[in-house]
């Protein structure tokens, strides 16, 4: 497919509710027609739900299995990407529903955690995805959510990011095959930055990779958590945007 855990038991979930935050962790190229600003940010699904004021929100996961990996036929796919394999995910988790925000990320300094380090702003603060932190700095984060709010947060594992990126789909991506849709969904490569960012189109040249010919208006840099359409899950960015770490 293109591009924190712990059980808490819970009443109304037989199995282990797994709690998992998405932390966003280096830039990608940002994408640049029809994109909502950020004061138009997608409203969370109304079964969303926080743990404190200032944690991620978050949407429950349902248990079951997904094809995990992608076909030799994918174009762009890449060599960790098989062989294919039938997964089967046990257990319901959380996941946030956006990328973990410098207003989340800001909360948890000025609380004390995360070590004290607050990453540069690159693009804003606010509801821009956190940028600039590394795998442990991530763990870092997740361990304050767990102190903050006596329940066990991690990050996810890989299985677990790409079953709540597909959302059912057994596609290249959570929207289907076509790259052409991309400008709803995600912020990536288009045809602006095939015009700004000639080291980007360079490796798309260099690959023999295509790109989609749309243009979402966001140009260079990071776009606001919330700017593009969901996947089936409820779940934003989970292509494109800023990439992520995993356990």
């Amino acid at each position: 497919m293109k591009s924190g855990v712990a059980g808490v038991s819970s009443g109304a979930v037989p199995a282990s509710r797994l709690l998992v935050a998405a932390v966003a962790v280096l830039m990608t190229s940002g994408c640049a027609g029809s994109r909502p600003g950020p004061a138009e940010r997608r409203a969370p699904p109304d079964h969303a739900f926080r743990d404190c004021p200032h944690c991620p929100v978050m949407v429950m996961i349902p248990a079951g299995s997904f094809l995990m990996g992608s076909p030799e036929t994918e174009e762009g796919r890449e060599g960790d990407e098989g062989p294919q394999r039938e997964i089967t995910v046990r257990a319901p988790f959380a996941i946030g529903v956006y990328e973990v925000t410098f207003e989340e990320w800001d909360a948890c300094v000025s609380d004390g955690g995360c070590d004290g380090y607050r990453p540069p702003d690159w693009w804003g603060r606010g509801r821009q995805p956190v940028t600039e932190v590394s795998w442990r700095d991530a763990r870092a984060y997740v361990e304050w959510l767990s102190k903050e709010t006596g329940l066990s947060y991690s990050l996810p594992n890989e299985a677990q990011r790409e079953y709540a990126a597909r959302a059912g789909t057994r596609t290249a991506r959570y929207w289907g095959e076509s790259a052409e849709e991309q400008c709803r969904y995600a912020n990536g490569f288009d045809r602006v930055l095939a015009r700004t960012n000639r080291n980007g189109l360079a490796m798309f040249e260099e690959y023999g990779l295509t790109f989609p010919r749309c243009a979402d208006g966001q140009g260079d840099g990071t776009a606001p958590v919330g700017s593009y359409e969901p996947n089936a899950f409820g779940l934003h960015d989970m292509i494109g945007n800023l990439t992520f770490p995993a356990t």
